[in-house]
């Protein structure tokens, strides 16, 4: 070996060890602050909204245990938002996670967008050797919502009984009806009151809106029509039409390209 070549080595062999023991003394320090309760806080001291329904301890005990996490926050984890971000998201009462920061005075806190229940749903639901009824509810996406008291009077509500939902909470419930009828009623949404509407059913495969004029044969959801079918635009200026009081039960029918069909309905 020359001596030129370990005179140009060894100041560099220096430096290299004298940042190698910077580094392990900066990791060292890290690891022992970690280590410290002054840089922890409790995972249910975090500072963020409830689901409606849900106490602190209860939404935040269960976030926690669905992403397998320890009774602290370390706030000086490396990706800790990431982290977190990741662990709200994974509830399904949590539709977005907006943000998560560390304040100065060393709180978490974590601002959150919820799903909110849209339309009610009737399952069918087997167990035990019987058979039952179990009402549950999707928001306005057609994610399936986690069960809650409220679920047997939420309006509007889908009368058509489904059989019960093969995903759990936060996932969207791939069920044909459910969907046309979500995204049908997230269409009429600005108009439920105007019109009275409460619910909805189906006749075979075709949506029937249960509206104040009485039965409206509404079809399939938006963009999913028929190629003899109006366009959803057309079935709502046809809803809209108002009609003259009648003394008889009607059907309407609003399907058709060229007309609403409207037929007396015998009462039951």
């Amino acid at each position: 070996m020359s001596k030129e070549f370990v005179q140009f080595v060894a100041p560099l062999f220096g430096v290299f060890v004298a940042l190698s023991g910077v580094v392990a003394v900066g990791q060292q320090s890290r690891n022992y602050l970690h280590r410290q309760d002054h840089y922890r806080v409790a995972f249910r001291d975090i500072d963020c909204a409830m689901p409606e329904g849900l106490t602190r301890d209860e939404f935040l005990g269960e976030v926690q245990y669905v992403a397998s996490w320890p009774d602290d926050v370390g706030l000086l984890e490396d990706h800790l938002a990431t982290r977190l971000q990741l662990a709200f998201a994974a509830h399904p009462w949590v539709e977005t996670v907006r943000r998560v920061e560390v304040t100065p005075d060393r709180r978490v806190r974590v601002v959150l967008t919820f799903r909110t229940p849209f339309l009610g749903v009737p399952t069918r639901y087997k167990g035990n050797g019987s058979e039952s009824v179990v009402n549950r509810s999707v928001d306005a996406n057609g994610v399936l919502l986690p069960q809650s008291p409220a679920d047997g009077s939420l309006k509007p509500a889908l009368l058509s009984e489904v059989p019960s939902p093969p995903n759990r909470a936060g996932k969207h419930w791939d069920d044909a009806r459910v969907q046309t009828a979500v995204r049908t009623a997230v269409f009429l949404r600005p108009y439920h009151e105007q019109l009275g509407i409460e619910r909805y059913e189906f006749n075979g495969e075709d949506l029937v809106v249960q509206a104040r004029q009485g039965r409206v044969v509404w079809g399939r959801a938006p963009g999913d029509e028929r190629p003899e079918e109006a366009s959803a635009d057309v079935k709502l200026q046809r809803l809209l039409e108002p009609a003259a009081p009648e003394p008889e039960r009607r059907e309407r029918d609003v399907r058709s390209l060229t007309a609403t069909d409207t037929r007396v309905v015998q009462s039951k």
